[in-house]
């Protein structure tokens, strides 16, 4: 990967690196959605190239932690409810983000030090593992009705970035897959007319915010 990247900026495209934490949740899981307890790690390579004067094309190859928390509850007398559980879906990520730079004016100066990012990713899932009450993890239990959670992900993003330096930047991004990781327990694929309000339940979802540093050689 380093060569090809090496390869890459002798063409006229740029590489660097990248790293950061994210904030994630799976849709689906559990009954408190949506919270963004977990907190996992993210960190990878980048190529991108220029395609007009304000506006870029990058490839990233990222190592992320996704998953979900549910801390413990407790009633008024401190009596257990329910006992905390964690997942922990651990993913090599491929997104392509296309970036286009934008700027407004502040006080008498014009301010060019942002970038609106769209893209999609896919991501495969290389380990998975459930802990339960904090008893140690172990193989994601997958019994009926529940399922093992699909080897790949397929997300749309959206976030914003900011150049601090020229070689320097902070991103903000937020992921949402776009097919389901795991269907629903229940087996719902459809509209759910169930309760006071009408949803939509066709399955499990990683939701992710993403706040990461990234340098460009």
């Amino acid at each position: 990967i380093i060569f090809s990247f090496c390869m890459a900026e002798g063409q006229g495209f740029k590489f660097g690196i990248n790293g950061g934490f994210a904030n994630t949740d799976v849709n689906g899981t559990d009954p408190y959605d949506v919270d963004f307890n977990k907190i996992g790690f993210n960190a990878g390579l980048f190529v991108m190239r220029p395609i007009t004067e304000k506006s870029t094309m990058r490839f990233e190859m990222n190592f992320i932690e996704k998953g979900s928390y549910i801390p413990a509850t407790y009633d008024s007398l401190g009596n257990e409810l329910s006992k905390a559980y964690k997942v922990r879906l651990n993913y090599i990520e491929v997104p392509l983000i296309y970036a286009h730079r934008f700027g407004f004016k502040m006080d008498s100066s014009f301010v060019s030090k942002f970038d609106i990012e769209l893209g999609l990713a896919i991501a495969f899932l290389i380990h998975s593992d459930e802990n339960l009450d904090f008893s140690g993890p172990q193989p994601v239990y997958s019994l009926p009705p529940f399922s093992p959670y699909s080897k790949y992900d397929f997300s749309g993003l959206i976030g914003f970035a900011y150049h601090i330096t020229d070689n320097w930047k902070f991103h903000f991004r937020y992921e949402n897959s776009i097919i389901p990781i795991r269907p629903h327990p229940g087996g719902a694929t459809s509209v759910n007319t169930n309760g006071l309000l009408p949803y939509y339940n066709g399955g499990e979802t990683n939701l992710v915010f993403v706040y990461s540093l990234s340098y460009t050689f």
